[in-house]
């Protein structure tokens, strides 16, 4: 087998590097605004690690398991010259934004009533006797989506001023 000429570095998957992360919490941003772009892997273990290169260059501590992470300039962004990205994190029930690296703000996401039909399938698919492809739970299913279709959208919640 040819050696890799490839310059990458191949760390997809590293089993000694201890991160357990998903494509989803993973990004690249210019955090500082020096136009080198650093690595944000928001990990399983409930931390947000920044690297330049194959070193990490900081570490954050997470309040809940992450599930995605994503790095955006705000619109009315009055700090100056160089523009700073900031990073939203989606952690269970919340959002939580970083300027600069810090906490800045946590968005609670509104909770959604389950239409009964469809927590009846998702009860009867955790027994342990249940087999999601038998023809019950295709007619559950297809049974559940004409009411769900016909309830009332919910209502956007309003945006937070620190999202505008």
């Amino acid at each position: 087998m040819e050696p890799s000429t490839s310059c990458f570095l191949s760390a997809w998957y590293d089993p000694v590097s201890g991160v357990q992360s998903s494509s989803a919490c993973i990004a690249m941003a210019d955090l500082y605004g020096d136009g080198d772009s650093k690595l944000l892997v928001a990990d399983r273990d409930r931390k947000l690690s920044v690297y330049k290169g194959t070193s990490m260059v900081s570490e954050h501590v997470l309040l809940d398991v992450p599930v995605a992470i994503v790095a955006y300039y705000p619109e009315d962004d009055s700090r100056g010259s160089v523009r700073v990205p900031t990073i939203a994190v989606a952690a269970g029930p919340h959002i939580f934004i970083y300027r600069n690296l810090r906490p800045h703000y946590k968005f609670v996401v509104p909770a959604v009533e389950i239409d009964p039909a469809e927590l009846q399938v998702w009860e009867k698919l955790a027994q342990p006797d249940a087999e999601p492809g038998s023809r019950f739970f295709n007619f559950d299913i297809n049974g559940c989506s004409l009411p769900l279709a016909r309830t009332a959208p919910v209502p956007p919640a309003p945006a937070p001023a620190a999202l505008l």
